[in-house]
Formats: C-alpha cells, structure tokens, sequence
C-alpha cells in the first residue's frame, strides 16, 4: 500500500465494489453535462474511468461506525454505477485514495485543497456554498475536538449532524443569502444563547436539555432548525 505526503493511504479495489461507496453530501450536484464529456471522452473503454485515483474519505461516527464517501471521481463513479446496472458489465480494479478525517471541517478544507482549479464553483454551486457556512459554524462551535457540537455523520441530540445542517441550509436557498459565513456563524452563537437562557428558566428540563445545558449548546434541540 503506498501512501503519499497528505497521508491518502493508495490501495486498489474492485470498480463493482467501490462505485457503492456513496457519495459525500458536500460534493457538487451531479453536473449531467460533465457526465455526457466524459463518456465521450472515453469512447465506450470503461476501464479509462481508472486513468486517475478516487478519493475517498473515511471518519467515525459518533456511535463509532467507520463510514466511507467518496469526495472526488463523483462523475466518473456515476458513470461506473450505470455501468455495472448491464448484466453483461465485467468487473475491473480501479485506484482509490483513502484519507481519515476527524469531523466534516477536515473534509470541506481537503475538498477545497484538491478543487482548487474550480474554485469559481465556490461561489456558484449552493453545496459549495452551504459548506462555507457549514464550516465556519463548526469552527464557532467546535473548539473542542474531542467533544465537537456539530459531527459528522448521525448524532444524538443535543448534537447536530452536520448532514443535515447542510440539507436545512439548502434548504433555505443558501445561493441568495447575502450574509456572510462569519456574520452567519455570529448569528448561530447568539441564537445558541438564547436558547440557552431560555432552557435554563425551565422548571422541569428533560434528560436531553440538561445534557445540552451542560455542554452549553442547545441549537441541536429544534429538530426544524429554525434557528437558522
């Protein structure tokens, strides 16, 4: 197994196999277009869809299940999935690039480092967009990397799951917002405070809201995200 300088661990998979890997939720959405290039780049020989390395990710959840997606090849590995759906599709090695990460801040810099050449996109794409936001939350509320706010993958509350952060803010049409990540960031922490002042006047507090209390983060607790 070779591994580089930035620590991808390089190993070779059957394409059957890794094109099952899902795909990150901070990656671009599925550019059709790009998709139609490619298959007339390589004429009909799947096995050019291995010409370089796909890049995985790979961090634990917070019930400690190692999970895996798949941060760069998304277009390739959409095409490979189509591919294997013909009974007569014959399976081949490709290279993949597998990296550990603590939380879903790591993934959003590293994609940022390996797409520099697009970094027009940033602007441009809501996901691009809305991982902005999401990372400059998670450096607001995750000064602690032992004990993170917002995590990657599922989570329990009070935690947030920063999956689903990103689908809310998506959701609130991120690519027309013309507050800044830092301002939105701003924005969290005096929500957070609010609600936690407001929990803290509670008479009777469940089992959840003093475990939010005790780690002074309470923005997990709407499940509507409403804060936002």
């Amino acid at each position: 197994m070779f591994v580089s300088a930035d620590n991808s661990h390089y190993k070779v998979l059957p394409a059957r196999i890794f094109c099952q890997i899902p795909i990150w939720r901070g990656n671009r959405v599925i550019d059709e277009d790009h998709v139609r290039k490619i298959e007339e780049g390589i004429r009909g020989n799947i096995l050019l869809l291995n010409s370089n390395p796909y890049r995985i990710a790979i961090f634990m959840e917070e019930d400690g299940t190692t999970r895996q997606m798949i941060i760069d090849g998304q277009h390739r590995a959409f095409i490979l999935k189509k591919y294997f759906e013909k009974e007569d599709s014959i399976d081949f090695d490709v290279l993949v690039a597998g990296k550990k990460f603590l939380n879903e801040d790591e993934i959003i810099d590293y994609f940022k480092t390996i797409n520099t050449t697009r970094a027009i996109q940033w602007k441009e794409d809501p996901v691009m967009k809305a991982n902005s936001y999401l990372a400059a939350m998670m450096k607001e509320f995750n000064d602690n990397p032992k004990q993170p706010m917002i995590r990657a993958g599922k989570t329990t509350r009070p935690f947030l799951s920063a999956d689903k952060l990103r689908e809310a803010i998506l959701a609130r049409k991120v690519e027309g917002w013309s507050i800044t990540p830092m301002e939105f960031a701003e924005h969290c922490r005096n929500q957070n405070i609010l609600l936690t002042d407001g929990l803290k006047v509670k008479p009777s507090p469940s089992d959840m809201e003093l475990r939010a209390l005790k780690y002074k983060f309470c923005l997990g607790l709407d499940t509507g995200l409403n804060w936002i």
